[in-house]
């Protein structure tokens, strides 16, 4: 039977068997009134009508209000119309005024009583509405007896109608990680140690399925010693909520270990410069741990000196969205123990919900021994041009000191051949001393070369082999 049902009921019960009590009442008062007057004894009836005024004021309000001041004025006309004493007449009309003030109040009493119950009523419906619709379960403990009330949203969302009304089939219920827990939780607040009480656990399914639950609940009442009595409250089902936070837990677990084995540094800067985040690769190039980077500024700290106010003035100007952020770029760096590093950046920006940037995302790799190798190779390579040009300068310093030898072999014999012949050997002898200098430097040059870039060099005995 519906709430609209169970009203309509009602009314139709005042509606009509009192109209004939009332009624019967009614023609009752008037009969003995009559028989009364006709016996000339006033004073037996005059209480009579507060009977059906009291009836007609409760059940049917204003119009009982009506009918009751009707019937006052007619308890007048029947004594008037009995009598014409004075006395009798004043009692009467002072008895007449009672009736009416007494209709009044009891039919403004019985509108507020009637306001009360609508609300009560309507109250009640949108409770018992709240408690079908509600994905919420709701709850209501009786720490005296034991039995717990459990809502249809409770019932549904743990997976049936076969929970028993108890606390102890809820605590069966609930998983063996969770259960002491949520209870040591529940005792504090039983004990009045906790305000409320509010706790996240698992509750298991008659299928056996597994279900996360937010737990809130508060004492309610209490008895003269303090002990609680009785207990309501809700749960609410957050398994997706929790499968939420997994997801994003695992994700970012993922991501704080990307941050962790990354073979690159990665830096956060926030707008106004200051280190956000530095991971384990970033705080070895740097020299600190990160939780000892995390918090100073970056241009204050790692950036030389004579490059600071050019480096921050760029950077406030990307930041103001004034300039354009660099993709990528090397700059010099320089750690806490004054070591100076070459690192090649690759920059993002970090925007919030609104797009407004709050800072930088970088990514670096320290490309310091990569720079000193293009210095070393450069020198290197220069090195083998100059060799090579002194080689050419001894290859004519050489052939001319011979050509003036052949020349002399092939015009015989002089006396001062012999000095000649010495002078021309001494300076071929020092022009391969020099060249076994330059053949010396340049062989270091193809140590390098074979150590860094793979180039494989002829030896002597493949020399002579082929």
């Amino acid at each position: 039977m519906t709430a609209g049902t169970r009203d309509s009921g009602k009314n139709g019960q005042g509606n009509h068997r009192p109209v004939w009590i009332l009624a019967a009442l009614t023609l009752g008062c008037i009969a003995v009134s009559l028989y009364c007057l006709w016996t000339n004894t006033y004073i037996i009836f005059q209480n009579l009508f507060y009977f059906p005024i009291i009836i007609a004021c409760v059940l049917y309000y204003k119009k009982g209000f009506a009918f009751s001041v009707l019937l006052s004025f007619l308890y007048f006309g029947l004594v008037f119309s009995g009598t014409h004493d004075t006395e009798i007449l004043t009692q009467a009309g002072v008895r007449t005024g009672i009736f009416i003030l007494v209709a009044t109040i009891i039919t403004a009493l019985s509108e507020r009583i009637r306001d009360q119950e609508q609300r009560l009523r309507e109250t009640e419906e949108k409770y018992r509405l709240a408690m079908e619709t509600t994905t919420d379960g709701l709850w209501d403990w009786d720490l005296k007896t034991g039995a717990i009330y459990y809502s249809p949203g409770f019932v549904k969302m743990t997976g049936g109608d076969g929970l028993e009304p108890s606390f102890h089939a809820w605590e069966e219920r609930m998983h063996s990680e969770d259960r002491e827990a949520a209870l040591s939780s529940l005792r504090d607040h039983l004990s009045g140690h906790t305000g409320r009480w509010r706790h996240e656990l698992r509750l298991q399914t008659p299928a056996g399925e597994w279900k996360w639950v937010l737990c809130r609940g508060s004492v309610t009442d209490r008895d003269e010693n303090g002990s609680p009595i009785r207990m309501m409250g809700v749960i609410a089902d957050i398994s997706e909520q929790k499968e939420g936070e997994l997801i994003i837990r695992t994700e970012r677990d993922r991501a704080s270990r990307y941050l962790t084995i990354a073979g690159v540094i990665i830096v956060a800067l926030s707008r106004t410069g200051t280190v956000l985040l530095v991971n384990r690769r970033g705080s070895e190039v740097l020299g600190a741990p990160p939780e000892v980077i995390c918090g100073m500024n970056w241009f204050e700290t790692f950036i030389p000196s004579g490059q600071r106010d050019e480096v921050r003035k760029t950077f406030d100007a990307i930041i103001r969205g004034t300039e354009d952020l660099f993709s990528s770029h090397e700059n010099e760096i320089i750690t806490l123990q004054g070591e100076k590093r070459i690192i090649f950046w690759r920059n993002t920006l970090i925007r919030d919900q609104d797009g407004t940037i709050t800072g930088t995302l970088s990514s670096g790799e320290d490309i310091t021994g990569t720079k000193e190798l293009e210095a070393e190779k450069k020198k290197l390579l220069d090195q083998i041009h100059q060799n090579m040009a002194q080689m050419a300068f001894l290859n004519d310093t050489i052939r001319n000191p011979l050509a003036v030898i052949m020349l002399l072999a092939e015009t015989g014999y002089l006396p001062d051949t012999s000095r000649q012949i010495a002078t021309q050997v001494a300076i071929i002898n020092d022009a391969v001393t020099r060249l076994d200098q330059q053949w010396s430097e340049s062989e270091k040059v193809l140590t390098f070369l074979r150590k860094h870039y793979q180039i494989t060099v002829p030896t002597e005995k493949s020399d002579a082999a082929e």
